[in-house]
């Protein structure tokens, strides 16, 4: 047994009409039909827009070149290569496995709203397409380093970031993949 959709009623459950009220006991089949249709185009609308926004076009640019996305300018300014590194006026000293690569950022929070940036906005690719991660260092002696920074609007913030490489012949690209994980600015910067 089972209850009647409309009335409530007890009714057998192979019941198609309810006895009591004589309404179609079932799901509408030309409903459910067109439901199905329209999840399946909501599924595709959200899949395609997802694959363009990973296709967007990615701006190649060489050090010293300002790149301006969504309101917010990047420069990549200076690259250099030290074997160490310290901090605490001398008394931290971090030695590379390597050598460090110090990347020195410059970003510009144009838009109206503060923006987060960290080291882990920035993605270091060997000509050989590895990954390299920034190295976790507290601050350095003479350079300020890019932990995690909030921008406020119509700020600017410099910082090194540095990563730990182990062959300074490699060519080296650096990504910027922006404040926001879903908005990938798409800016590569030729390190040379």
């Amino acid at each position: 047994m089972k209850k009647c959709k409309y009335c409530k009623s007890e009714i057998d459950k192979k019941a198609k009409i309810c006895p009591n009220c004589q309404k179609k006991q079932g799901v509408n089949k030309v409903v459910l039909i067109i439901v199905i249709i329209l999840l399946i185009g909501l599924i595709a609308a959200i899949a395609q827009g997802a694959s363009s926004s990973s296709k967007k076009e990615t701006k190649k640019v060489n050090i010293g070149e300002k790149v301006t996305i969504n309101d917010v300018d990047y420069t990549v300014d200076e690259k250099q290569i030290q074997k160490e590194i310290s901090s605490g006026n001398g008394y931290l000293k971090y030695t590379a496995d390597g050598n460090y690569l110090l990347i020195k950022v410059t970003v510009t929070n144009n838009s109206k709203e503060a923006i987060n940036i960290d080291s882990s906005d920035f993605v270091l690719k060997d000509e050989n397409n590895a990954r390299y991660r920034s190295s976790i260092l507290v601050s350095v002696d003479n350079m300020d380093m890019f932990n995690f920074e909030n921008i406020n609007p119509n700020a600017t913030e410099s910082g090194y970031i540095a990563y730990d490489i182990a062959n300074t012949d490699l060519k080296y690209t650096l990504t910027i993949n922006g404040d926001n994980w879903l908005d990938y600015a798409g800016i590569e910067v030729q390190i040379q």
